[in-house]
């Protein structure tokens, strides 16, 4: 059973007993007042430890700190503070710059590089409003738990004391009131302003979705990141093995298992964990951009730019730059509800993500101007050669060799890479290496940050799936409940949260592991699909339903610290439609590919 702060009422009990008993208190204007500093009933104050609740107090629960303690505040904690949000840019850039921005370039093969930019830009334009209606919604559920942790309190000191049974006495820390109370045994319990919960996905599709639709919600998050993590899993363990030169069998447990009992036991180091190595990863992937657009300028490559094929790397943008709320409840569980840190708060990210969109765009112009986009290299043999009489000329006929065994570098294209489902990096490396021998250290600087990338985001992606996941289990267990009224039996007391929430996900982990052991390879090419399936449909439809929820009558009286401006509000409806385009597009796409 966790801790929990507890009010034992003793003396001061029995004090306002005899005071109730002996005459009807009033108040300094002379009105009634009733037990625990009631007017009339009504709610004036209430004192939970150092903060007072007020019946004309804002929605924000004195997380401002007073003037006289804010000119005490020391360096060090402005300067944690604002780690913080180096973290939150750290961890975004972590987050959506995966081992997918090495796949991204293939898919210009026929569209070029300005319809991409256009189409990128759409996208990222869509991921702003995205963050920015997303940042309202963790800001409205963080008020509602606010509000509940208000009415709460009020109730705790309203209601009579519960009644306990006299077993319950043996810790010592209950009282008993005099004999007015006929020698019953109360405990009252009241909660802090440190119970108060942090929003998480779970926490979000219950309160601003509809029945039915929450369940789905928590099923398609569930499964994203238990199919986001397994692609992981098998990329990763590809990429170390090739450099230890094994079977990449033999490093799928140790892949997932360190870093898995990592999330679960060591998340107070992991955010800095994660800043850390996307820098290492974000300094490795600049340098790889700088070298390969040195190459592409002695190279001189011609890009061809078509529009009619713009929707060639549609989809593989928006999975490009999304993902981000997914990891956003876990940063904004580090913040207060005050307006400043909020606004820090989204900054960063939106900071992170256009760091995200600049080295995409950059990554991709480098690589355009190094691999050819479609092959141009025809191996040709001569067949007959004839005579004319007439002209006094020579007649040669030529046949295109299909399949030549004849080795031509030409042939290294983004075409060829799309059809054989590679990334853009393996057409890259074998051009630098065959007519720039002097730059093979590219390819290492490759390797290196494929593995930091898909080790950052197992790391980052799975400290996401547990704050999700934990958020689910303490909605369905109602630890606290349990605690309060002693409902656990006598057998399951050992079994406190502190054991059974890690234990849970290390079977959730377990999943994962499982699945990758399985060596689904038919299978990478679907898990792929669909987490980008997945993840169109949480980030516009799942989301526009719940910014219109959180704006219903029930949620009417919540006020948060930085709203969505009122001119902005109707662009949610244009997520819906870019969002929902996509999965349309994505499903027309793979039954075509299906039937074909």
């Amino acid at each position: 059973m966790e801790d929990e702060e507890e009010i034992i009422l003793t003396e001061a009990a029995e004090e306002l007993a005899r005071q109730q008993s002996a005459a009807e208190p009033t108040g300094d204007d002379g009105s009634d007042v009733g037990p625990l500093g009631l007017n009339n009933g009504q709610l004036h104050e209430i004192r939970l430890g150092d903060d007072i609740f007020d019946d004309d107090e804002a929605m924000v629960v004195r997380t401002d700190v007073p003037e006289s303690e804010e000119n005490r505040t020391s360096f060090w904690q402005i300067l944690k503070t604002h780690v913080i949000y180096i973290q939150c840019y750290f961890v975004t850039i972590a987050c959506i710059l995966g081992t997918g921005i090495l796949g991204l370039p293939v898919t210009l093969a026929q569209a070029g590089f300005y319809p991409f930019v256009v189409s990128f830009l759409i996208g990222f334009v869509m991921q702003v409003l995205l963050i920015y209606f997303f940042t309202d919604l963790l800001q409205r559920a963080h008020a509602y738990q606010i509000e509940k942790h208000k009415a709460v309190s009020v109730e705790e000191v309203q209601l009579p004391l519960r009644e306990i049974n006299d077993n319950d006495s043996e810790d010592g820390s209950i009282d008993t009131a005099n004999g007015e109370t006929g020698g019953r045994t109360y405990r009252h319990a009241m909660p802090t302003i440190e119970d108060i919960q942090r929003p998480n996905l779970h926490m979000l599709g219950t309160l601003f979705l509809g029945p039915g639709w929450r369940q789905l919600f928590d099923i398609i998050l569930l499964l994203q990141f238990v199919f986001i993590l397994i692609s992981y899993a098998l990329a990763g363990s590809e990429a170390y093995a090739q450099v230890l030169n094994v079977e990449y069998l033999y490093i799928i447990p140790v892949f997932v298992w360190i870093l898995s009992i990592s999330i679960v036991f060591a998340q107070h180091v992991i955010q800095p964990l994660i800043s850390i190595l996307t820098l290492a990863k974000g300094g490795i992937l600049v340098a790889t951009v700088v070298v390969t657009f040195g190459v592409g300028a002695a190279v001189a490559n011609e890009i061809k730019n078509n529009f009619q094929y713009m929707g060639q790397p549609f989809l593989m943008g928006t999975v490009a730059l999304g993902g981000i709320m997914n990891v956003m409840p876990l940063m904004y569980s580090r913040i207060d509800f005050v307006k400043t840190q909020i606004r820090a708060f989204m900054l960063a990210v939106l900071a992170g993500l256009t760091t995200c969109m600049i080295l995409n765009v950059l990554w991709c112009w480098s690589v355009l101007g190094i691999v050819p986009q479609t092959s141009t290299c025809d191996v040709v043999q001569v067949v007959e050669v004839g005579f004319e009489s007439v002209n006094n000329t020579s007649i040669v006929t030529y046949k295109p060799v299909s399949n030549s065994p004849v080795d031509c570098s030409q042939e290294l294209s983004l075409e060829r890479s799309e059809k054989r489902g590679e990334i853009a990096t393996i057409p890259l490396t074998e051009i630098i290496n065959t007519d720039y021998p002097k730059y093979t250290w590219v390819a290492v600087l490759i390797q290196t940050f494929i593995m930091l990338s898909v080790s950052v985001s197992f790391l980052t992606m799975g400290s996401a799936l547990m704050h999700s996941f934990l958020g689910w289990l303490d909605a369905q267990m109602l630890w606290e409940r349990l605690g309060r009224q002693n409902l656990l039996p006598l057998e399951l007391k050992c079994c406190t949260p502190k054991v059974w929430r890690p234990a849970m996900c290390l079977l959730l982990f377990g999943i994962v592991f499982a699945v990758a052991m399985l060596d689904p390879k038919g299978f990478v090419v679907l898990l792929d699909k669909i987490s980008s399936l997945l993840l169109n449909l949480e980030g516009g439809v799942f989301v526009y339903f719940m910014v219109r929820k959180s704006r219903s009558q029930m949620y009417s009286n919540l006020k948060i610290p930085l709203p969505v401006i009122r001119l902005v509000y109707p662009a949610h409806f244009v997520l819906l439609f870019y969002f929902t385009f996509a999965v349309v597009y994505d499903v027309v796409l793979t039954l075509i590919v299906i039937l074909t």
